[in-house]
């Protein structure tokens, strides 16, 4: 939240001196090493554009022949917290003892530098999914792996997942080939929106001496999830792989044994890059339904209906993964938004009304499409009603204020002994699910 700001050190009895040659720095700008004096305790300060002090760190004293890496982090202005217990602007300061890592591997350290976590106890984990040897630390808010760094074996790619004892926060796709030292700083807010200002994401900060001069930051992964909405077929396993590993998604990871999901049950949240965009869908009598998923933008969330027929008749669809179905901007703090989708597997179009006091609208959605542009300020804290008069359908509910749904209709919509039904899904800023609401007539 401090906009550009330019950084000085000034050492003991001496004036400021300018670092990075005064480029303005924003929020994922990285600068190269510059040197400060040695053995004389330095302080470090970050300055508005007017000249203003934003922020000054306590004197540390840099060794002589040493390199730092040092990391402003928190929020600047205390009104900008999204909670109290969020953290005030700091220093993390760090010496660089990233070693030349021997032939195929790279070394690497982690830096916790997220703004909501706390200064005291275990903060959360981060974890190397496909790294060897195994890579997982708890750190606290300025704290960071040991120094010296970690050997993982160089790929082409490495996922990085931060998670608490609840569930995994978010995963990111890393290029590990092109970097040989490097540390990973984890920057910004959980609880964020993903698309937000403040968004968890990771700066690559190469080593001094490295090949690697710079390094642009890595946004999170797309986050998806996927609704069983095939309408005479059991319950289900959703699997999504990198054709190296298979993550199980429907599982409970708390509950031991396998969990398939039901009809109208949405999975847990999972994180895709165009590395991990394999589905695997299991569980019933035709066998498996495989499919390579469209890529999604990094830190979007997205919403996937597994909807048709193995064998479709007449007026029926065939099997298809509806989606993804992204969420609708918000238009107002006082009201809710609400994507509409269509995956009822007997019907090639539906048409959508809700109304509330002082509000009505319309959207006809065919079979595998959505609507998320009609619906961005519909009201909240009312009785919403939703209307479908091909299925003859109709419903009351409520919706939160400042909240982003996604609607999806499944089921069949003629009567023919399938139940039809509509699947309400709530999400939180930081793209997690709420508890699904099943509307039916």
């Amino acid at each position: 939240d401090a906009g550009s700001i330019t950084i000085f050190a000034t050492t003991d009895g001496g004036t400021a001196e300018q670092l990075f040659d005064g480029a303005a720095l924003g929020y994922t700008a990285y600068s190269g090493p510059q040197s400060v004096e040695a053995d004389v305790a330095t302080v470090i300060e970050a300055r508005r554009n007017d000249g203003t002090t934003l922020f000054a760190a306590p004197a540390t004293t840099f060794g002589k022949d040493k390199t730092y890496l040092v990391v402003l982090a928190g929020y600047a202005v205390a009104a900008n917290k999204p909670v109290a217990e969020a953290q005030s602007l700091a220093a993390i300061v760090l010496e660089d003892g990233l070693k030349t890592p021997d032939a195929g591997y790279a070394q690497i350290q982690v830096v916790n530098a997220m703004f909501d976590v706390s200064q005291t106890g275990l903060g959360p984990s981060f974890v190397l999914l496909r790294a060897f040897p195994a890579f997982s630390f708890p750190l606290a808010f300025g704290r960071a792996t040991p120094m010296g760094g970690t050997s993982v074996t160089v790929r082409d790619w490495e996922r990085l997942a931060i998670f608490t004892a609840e569930s995994i926060d978010v995963m990111y796709t890393i290029d590990i080939g092109a970097n040989d030292r490097f540390t990973i700083v984890a920057v910004g807010n959980r609880a964020a929106p993903q698309d937000g200002p403040d968004a968890l994401q990771l700066i690559l900060v190469p080593a001094a001496g490295t090949t690697v001069s710079n390094a642009s930051p890595v946004l999170p992964d797309a986050t998806i999830y996927f609704l069983h909405a095939y309408p005479n077929m059991g319950p289900v396993g959703v699997s999504l792989n990198d054709g190296l590993e298979t993550y199980h998604i429907d599982q409970d990871r708390d509950v031991y044994g396998f969990q398939p999901t039901a009809l109208g049950q949405v999975t847990p949240r999972w994180f895709v890059s165009d590395k991990v965009n394999l589905l695997d869908v299991a569980g019933f009598a035709t066998g498996d339904r495989t499919a390579t998923l469209p890529e999604m933008p990094n830190g979007t969330v997205n919403v996937f209906a597994l909807a048709g027929f193995p064998f479709p008749g007449s007026n029926q669809q065939p099997l298809t993964e509806v989606g993804p179905i992204p969420l609708t901007p918000l238009a107002g703090a006082s009201t809710a938004s609400v994507t509409i989708a269509q995956a009822g597997s007997d019907a090639d179009g539906l048409t959508f009304t809700l109304t509330a006091t002082g509000f009505s609208k319309s959207t006809a959605v065919n079979f595998g499409g959505y609507d998320n542009a009609m619906m961005s300020d519909v009201p909240a804290g009312t009785d919403v009603s939703l209307h479908i008069a091909e299925a003859s359908f109709d419903a009351t509910f409520q919706l939160l204020p400042a909240t982003r749904y996604v609607l999806i209709s499944y089921g069949i919509a003629a009567p023919s002994g399938y139940s039809f039904a509509c699947a309400l899904l709530p999400f939180a800023p930081n793209g997690a699910l709420g508890a699904v609401v099943t509307l039916t007539d």
